[in-house]
């Protein structure tokens, strides 16, 4: 954790007005090391609050589902296998994830940095979509591009992966409790600090009391078919890699 710390440490010396950390859904009780060390750099972005002194930087994270496209995500693996003939290889075929495409993702860092005052995570509001289908639907769309009949490639369902969650959470039922939410995302407030003094935190205009009792992919909204297949076509280069 010594590279988000000198971030931290560096924003502090330097006068930085605002810092974002970018976390992600493995941070939420986390199963294996990755996630862990994003849950001790959330920690360590908000508790930097609490040791500014007088300087005016604030420190706030941003929680990403999946980014389509972005290093490390199936969709150019996927890709990868229906070019080179099959198998498409999936861990669980009930496995389902929140997923955002990279605009998205940019968007939502930039609209935490605008209302952001410190101590926040902010958690924007995603679809879920099923593993299997997104295979399904590539390999229907991908595969003649290639030369191969779709019926010709298989999936092939490997076991879980150590650490490996067939849902993922992005806000447990205790980090609602110090939350609200807007029409386009949760922000979780933190109200405490470490010693136990309560803070005043104000909620940005447009925000509300949270109506949820927990944020998982296991009860968001799944995406159709249809709807992965409008992703794919209305974004020419989301699978060109």
């Amino acid at each position: 954790m010594l590279g988000t710390q000198n971030v931290l440490d560096a924003a502090l010396s330097q006068g930085v007005g605002k810092v974002i950390s970018v976390s992600t859904d493995k941070a939420v009780s986390p199963t294996n090391v990755m996630g862990a060390t994003k849950l001790l750099a959330e920690r360590l972005t908000i508790s930097a609050n609490s040791y500014r002194g007088h300087k005016k930087t604030t420190f706030s994270c941003v929680r990403f589902g999946n980014v389509l496209n972005s290093r490390g995500s199936v969709v150019p693996i996927f890709l990868k296998q229906i070019k080179a003939g099959g198998p498409v290889t999936i861990t669980h075929p009930n496995m389902k994830r929140f997923v955002m495409d990279i605009p998205s993702a940019a968007k939502l860092v930039l609209k935490a940095a605008a209302i952001a005052q410190g101590r926040e995570i902010f958690i924007l509001k995603m679809p879920v979509m099923r593993i299997i289908d997104l295979a399904e639907v590539m390999i229907e769309i991908y595969s003649p591009r290639f030369g191969y009949n779709p019926a010709d490639i298989r999936i092939d369902t490997i076991g879980l992966r150590c650490g490996e969650k067939i849902d993922e959470v992005l806000m447990t039922p205790d980090e609602t409790t110090s939350a609200c939410e807007s029409d386009e995302m949760f922000m979780i407030l933190s109200k405490k600090l470490p010693y136990g003094e309560e803070i005043s935190v104000s909620v940005p205009e447009g925000f509300r009391e949270v109506s949820v009792g927990t944020y998982s992919s296991d009860d968001g909204r799944v995406l159709t078919k249809e709807e992965i297949r409008g992703i794919l076509k209305d974004n020419p280069d989301l699978c060109l890699n």
